[in-house]
């Protein structure tokens, strides 16, 4: 950085290229809102083919949209940006909506102390994953998430959703395993069964339609989020077994007695009630759970990879 006293003179102008991208377009406006929501600037954005000059200026966009955009600054990499502060006027490119993104959050972190130093800064993450995992959120707290998503996970350059789907969203092939799903969060509840295993976290223990989580993931991936969604299978598989208990991995004795004794209204313990596993060597654990994999994937489209759970594998070999 220039001495303390070179500093950037008051925002004035927001200028973005006549043919910018949608990144570019999409980090502008983010950087239009938040000034005047955070800070009480209203910059509308504006195109210009090129600035000479600029007094009190911000130019931002992609590399190779605007040719002294290009000379101000270095070329980032990946997911990275390069900043120029002057006491005329600042500088912003990227290669990509991430880096756009975050270089925007690194500016307004910069304004929201007061006085803009004069600076260079070219900043790339280390870490290709920086990812967080939470389920599906109930109905009423998708508004909560998107805030999350825009005004804490953004900002701190996070890059990766995993979202753990479970029977959060409803299922057109085999609606039966959404009605277990919320009577047994209903009966757990009202202290009827125990409690259901992550229950809780996903969707309130209630069902998403499927257009509300094509809203939120598309949300989440406007800022460049990638939204790898969590299909728990052979373990984690409650939301499964208590539907279909036919597949469940439970001991020989137990699995001949399904069709004679309610496991639901039983005395049993929670593994009964809930087995944890299916059994890998049953054909129809597959068809049911490439029915759900068919359904998840699309609505989430991801782009590159599936979350399949397999953790904690408490009991295998036994049915």
């Amino acid at each position: 950085c220039s001495p303390a006293a070179a500093v950037l003179q008051p925002l004035r102008e927001l200028f973005v290229s006549g043919n910018a991208s949608d990144d570019t377009l999409f980090a502008a406006k983010l950087l239009s809102e938040k000034l005047r929501d955070e800070l009480g600037l209203d910059l509308p954005v504006r195109t210009t083919k090129a600035l000479a000059q600029t007094k009190g200026t911000l130019v931002l966009g992609k590399r190779g949209e605007m040719s002294t955009l290009d000379a101000k600054t270095s070329t980032p990499l990946a997911e990275g940006y390069s900043l120029v502060t002057e006491k005329g006027g600042a500088w912003l490119t990227a290669v990509d909506r991430r880096g756009l993104v975050y270089g925007v959050e690194a500016f307004l972190g910069m304004l929201r102390k007061g006085e803009v130093p004069a600076c260079t800064i070219v900043d790339a993450p280390r870490m290709e994953y920086r990812g967080v995992h939470f389920g599906l959120p109930p109905r009423e707290e998708i508004p909560f998430v998107k805030r999350l998503i825009r005004h804490l996970l953004v900002p701190l350059r996070y890059n990766t959703i995993f979202l753990q789907i479970t029977a959060g969203m409803r299922f057109d092939k085999h609606p039966e395993i959404n009605e277990k799903w919320i009577e047994a969060n209903r009966k757990a509840a009202m202290g009827e069964w125990p409690p259901f295993p992550h229950g809780n976290m996903i969707a309130g223990g209630a069902c998403l339609t499927k257009d509300e989580v094509r809203d939120l993931v598309a949300y989440a991936k406007s800022y460049g989020l990638e939204v790898i969604p969590e299909v728990q299978s052979l373990s984690h598989v409650q939301y499964l077994t208590v539907t279909y208990p036919e597949i469940a991995e439970v001991e020989e004795e137990k699995l001949k007695k399904v069709g004679d004794v309610d496991l639901h209204t039983a005395d049993a313990l929670p593994a009964d009630l809930y087995p944890h596993c299916y059994c890998p060597s049953h054909e129809k654990s597959y068809q049911i759970i490439e029915d759900v994999l068919d359904e998840i994937l699309e609505v989430v489209k991801p782009a590159r990879h599936v979350h399949m759970g397999h953790d904690e594998v408490n009991l295998i070999g036994v049915c």
